[in-house]
C-alpha cells in the first residue's frame, strides 16, 4: 500500500513537472532580424593620399662676370724681395720693370703708384693714362709713359727708395680704371691718388724692400 502511493506520488511530480515546461504566458517570442543573426565586420577605410602639388625649381641665376679675374703684378725681385740698387737713390735710380695682367673688361687706363709704407706712405711714383692692353712697364719708362703726378720728392715722375735709416718697404699698386683720368701731368700725388680712387674698377698691389746703406 505504501509502495503504490510512492509511486503515485512520484507520477504526480513528473506530471507538474511536464505540465511546466509545456506550460507559457501566451506570448509569443519575435523572429530573429536579420541583423541580430550577422556578425558586423569594420573594415578600415582606405584614404588615399592626394598628389602633392608639384612646385617648377627657380631657374638658376646666371650672373656674368666682367672681369677676368683677380688682377695680377709682376715685379722682377719677386714678391716682397729686396729692391736692386739701380732702382734706388743710392744707383741710377731707374724705375722698375712692372708688368699687370687680368684686368677687368671694362679697364679704360691703367694707373701706377709707389709709396713707402715705412715712412707714413711717402709717396715716390704717380703715372697714369697707360695702355691696359701693354701689359706692363719697361724699365725706365718714367721719363716716357703716360702723365706723372709731382711725388714726395717734389719732383715729377720716379724718385727711387732713399731711406735714411733702417728697412723701408715700398708698396707698387696697378690701378684699373673704368674711365680716362683728366688730372693733368704734374699735379700733386695727393689729388691724383684721389681721382684714381673716384674712377677706380680694382686694383693689386706687391712690394719690395730696401735698406739704407
Amino acid at each position: 500500500m505504501l509502495a503504490r502511493r510512492t509511486i503515485l506520488l512520484a507520477l504526480g511530480a513528473i506530471a507538474v513537472l511536464g505540465a511546466a515546461c509545456d506550460s507559457s504566458d501566451g506570448r509569443e517570442l519575435p523572429e530573429p532580424g536579420p541583423d541580430q543573426t550577422l556578425t558586423i565586420v569594420t573594415t578600415p577605410t582606405t584614404v588615399e593620399a592626394l598628389p602633392s602639388e608639384v612646385v617648377d625649381a627657380a631657374p638658376e641665376e646666371v650672373v656674368e662676370s666682367v672681369a677676368a679675374g683677380p688682377i695680377e703684378i709682376g715685379l722682377p725681385w719677386g714678391s716682397g724681395g729686396v729692391i736692386p740698387l739701380d732702382q734706388t737713390c743710392e744707383g741710377a735710380d731707374r724705375s722698375p720693370a712692372l708688368t699687370w695682367a687680368q684686368l677687368p673688361s671694362a679697364t679704360v687706363e691703367v694707373a701706377v703708384s709707389v709709396i713707402d709704407l715705412t715712412a707714413d706712405d711717402f709717396v715716390h711714383w704717380v703715372i697714369f693714362g697707360l695702355d691696359p692692353n701693354e701689359g706692363g712697364l719697361p724699365e725706365g719708362a718714367s721719363v716716357t709713359a703716360g702723365a706723372q703726378a709731382i711725388n714726395g720728392f717734389g719732383n715729377v715722375g720716379w724718385g727711387g727708395p732713399c731711406p735714411s735709416s733702417g728697412t723701408h718697404t715700398y708698396r707698387f699698386t696697378v690701378h684699373a680704371l673704368g674711365q680716362q683720368l683728366e688730372t693733368p701731368a704734374g699735379v700733386s700725388a695727393s689729388e691724383t691718388l684721389g681721382a684714381i680712387a673716384a674712377v677706380e674698377l680694382e686694383s693689386a698691389s706687391d712690394t719690395g724692400t730696401f735698406a739704407a746703406s
